[in-house]
């Protein structure tokens, strides 16, 4: 619960460019709603041509998928290894380094094994709260007899579901 507690909602318009490669990055981010594309190689923002300047299509990531999970372990660097350019508006949940430090702090302190290193615990909560927002996206579906999605993956209108209150 401590993890839901600390994660900031926001939204980003198509073409954002959320996470540079090679520059610092220093936070989580879970998408809730809608498609990123990850890129290797490119200079600058902007989705339309990559290819062109360059650029290779790694991955597309969309409803439930997180990324930056690298810059907030304790032996990640903070800097980006990839960007990730929004494809459709994207519905996102953030959480900072220091939040993340946070909540792993907390967590120590109930933990019996110290031996179970951050990355595991992250890998964990990360995995809870996808499995939430599954959960919380398919109750909504079932409310809403699947409306128009304007985060172009599916799902229900974030106002709708309550996400941000």
């Amino acid at each position: 619960m401590l993890v839901l507690q600390e994660l900031r909602p926001v939204v980003f318009a198509p073409s954002h460019v959320v996470i540079s490669e090679g520059k610092p990055n220093a936070a989580l981010y879970f998408i809730n709603r809608g498609v990123c594309h990850v890129w290797k190689g490119i200079e600058s923002g902007g989705n339309k041509g990559l290819e062109k300047l360059g650029g290779t299509r790694l991955a597309t990531l969309s409803n439930n998928d997180f990324f930056g999970e690298k810059s907030v372990m304790p032996d990640g660097d903070g800097i980006a290894s990839a960007s990730v350019i929004c494809v459709s508006y994207c519905d996102m949940l953030i959480l900072r380094k220091d939040q993340f430090d946070r909540v792993m702090a907390e967590c120590r302190r109930f933990r019996r094994n110290d031996s179970i290193d951050r990355g595991i615990a992250c890998a964990s909560a990360a995995r809870t709260v996808a499995a939430e927002r599954r959960a919380g996206d398919e109750k909504a579906r079932e409310g809403h007899g699947g409306s128009a999605d304007p985060f172009g993956a599916g799902g229900a209108n974030p106002r709708e579901s309550g996400v941000g209150r």
